[in-house]
């Protein structure tokens, strides 16, 4: 269910993230899932199973560092995701967490 996924990925947050890292991603996780919460069953398919893919991501890494996200997985955002993803990233990085320049501004 919805419900169990979100709660697992909070507490797999609190297991992996750094405490600044956990409440950068503990909010994004919430707004994404109240964003999501009277969607199209095919939507929330697909909502459910990137966040499962996520979660199961996040379990095997030994430390958390993001990836970067396909060709494909962009094209299959819409604008707002993209935008939400830039602001996500600008944040991480003002964090402090610099390995290569953000996204331009």
């Amino acid at each position: 269910s919805a419900l169990r996924l979100y709660r697992s990925i909070l507490l797999t947050h609190k297991r992996k993230l750094p405490t600044d890292l956990r409440a950068l991603g503990d909010s994004y996780v919430r707004d994404e899932f109240r964003a999501h919460r009277n969607v199209n069953p095919a939507q929330a398919l697909e909502f459910l199973q990137c966040w499962t893919q996520y979660l199961a991501t996040l379990k095997q890494q030994p430390s958390v560092r993001g990836t970067h996200l396909h060709d494909e997985q962009l094209a299959s955002m819409n604008g707002d995701q993209v935008n939400r993803l830039a602001d996500l990233q600008r944040t991480a990085y003002d964090l402090g967490e610099k390995e290569e320049d953000p996204l331009p501004k």
